[in-house]
């Protein structure tokens, strides 16, 4: 049975529905082509857990995938993503708005992250757990704690 998971990113309730299993063995085989030498990177900068994931082993894996990811793959890639994600908020006039990104991907993807930008980037990581969690089982110990310290850094960064 398909298991929807739900997490509060932002101030927005993103519900999440797994992809079919044909399209999740194919994203997931696209995904590893794509990102694979920027995670070996990534994974190989950190001697153990206690290491940290400094901004220049960032700085080099985002050089890593930026040499395979042109703008149109990176939108063609968020958009196979969120194909089976729905969002729930109320804003600061009491308004419920709630958007499913199957249905109209560019307005959906502007209305929930105009002015939000980085806020994707979280979002994108819970499709990644709730599609692939084996996945992230086995890669947490290099390098998955490590990930919420820099997500909340860079949120910080952004006040």
């Amino acid at each position: 049975m398909v298991q929807t998971k739900t997490k509060e990113i932002k101030g927005k309730s993103y519900q999440v529905t797994p992809f079919m299993a044909i399209e999740g063995l194919r994203l997931k085989a696209y995904l590893l082509k794509l990102v694979g030498p920027a995670i070996g990177e990534l994974a190989g900068s950190v001697d153990g857990l206690d290491s940290e994931i400094n901004s220049a082993s960032i700085t080099k894996v985002i050089e890593k995938i930026t040499e395979v990811l042109d703008e149109n793959t990176f939108i063609s890639l968020i958009k196979r993503l969120l194909q089976n994600v729905l969002v729930n908020w109320t804003d600061e006039n009491g308004q419920k708005h709630a958007v499913a990104f199957a249905q109209d991907f560019e307005t959906s993807l502007n209305v929930v992250f105009q002015g939000e930008l980085f806020s994707i980037y979280p979002v994108l990581g819970f499709v990644l757990e709730v599609n692939y969690p084996d996945f992230f089982g086995k890669v947490a110990p290099l390098i998955g704690q490590k990930m919420p310290t820099i997500i909340t850094s860079a949120k910080d960064d952004n006040k």
